[in-house]
């Protein structure tokens, strides 16, 4: 079954290592066999036909066209659902991903497949539930709703086009809100250096389970640093 590792291959022939290794190279020079692998030969390399190969690429594009037909608001499928659902290892599914992406098959955008030519288009009842959830999470400013209240591709949707900021916890904050609540917590620690969350929860005016997970987002992207019960500006 293919594809196969080079040292599966290699246990189940009767030949030589040297002249089952003599003979790959033979097919891989004259194209018939594919190493799956930017190294080169080794015994962890994955092998798979010229056959094989396009039965494979074929399998990813179609594996990505139904996914993006299922979910069109999507940014695409996630790099690891196709690795997994290809069932490749890393390194061939990296050679893999640099096949398709300079043969113009697929594109990786924001690690995920895409096809090269869609765009994602609002249906007018669509863009109607955007505006409409929009000025809903406006209007919550500091306080909003979880995911709960609303439609989850909807959610990707605006996080892809970076109108909305979604934290831990199903928190989700509209960009302007976000950025106005980020300068607020700068603010403060230049001030006093160090902020506790309930410094900070107080400073914003939101509840603890928000504060939380905004600071625990600042962690994550390098704008504080925890120390210990509390947060300072991340100096890198």
């Amino acid at each position: 079954m293919e594809p196969v590792r080079w040292s599966d291959l290699l246990a189940r022939s009767e030949l030589a290592v040297e002249e089952a290794t003599a003979a790959l190279e033979r097919q891989v020079t004259g194209g018939a066999v594919v190493v799956l692998d930017e190294g080169g030969m080794s015994e962890s390399a994955v092998l798979i036909s010229d056959v094989g190969l396009g039965a494979l690429t074929a399998r990813a594009e179609a594996t990505v066209t139904d996914y993006v037909n299922s979910y069109p608001l999507r940014a695409g499928l996630p790099r690891e659902d196709l690795r997994s659902r290809l069932n490749l290892p890393q390194r061939a599914f990296a050679f893999l991903q640099e096949l398709m992406s300079n043969s113009g098959q697929l594109m990786v955008r924001d690690g995920s497949f895409d096809l090269p030519d869609r765009s994602v288009a609002l249906s007018d009842e669509q863009q109607a539930l955007v505006d409409a959830l929009l000025s809903r999470l406006k209007d919550q400013g500091v306080r909003p709703d979880t995911d709960a209240a609303f439609d989850g591709d909807l959610l990707e949707y605006l996080e892809a086009q970076g109108l909305i900021v979604r934290l831990k916890g199903g928190v989700n904050l509209e960009r302007r809100t976000f950025d106005d609540m980020v300068a607020e917590t700068r603010a403060l620690l230049e001030a006093q250096e160090r902020a506790t969350l309930a410094e900070v929860r107080d400073r914003l005016g939101t509840s603890r389970k928000i504060a939380q997970a905004f600071l625990e987002h600042l962690d994550t992207t390098r704008v504080t640093r925890r120390v210990g019960d509390a947060r300072v500006l991340w100096h890198g």
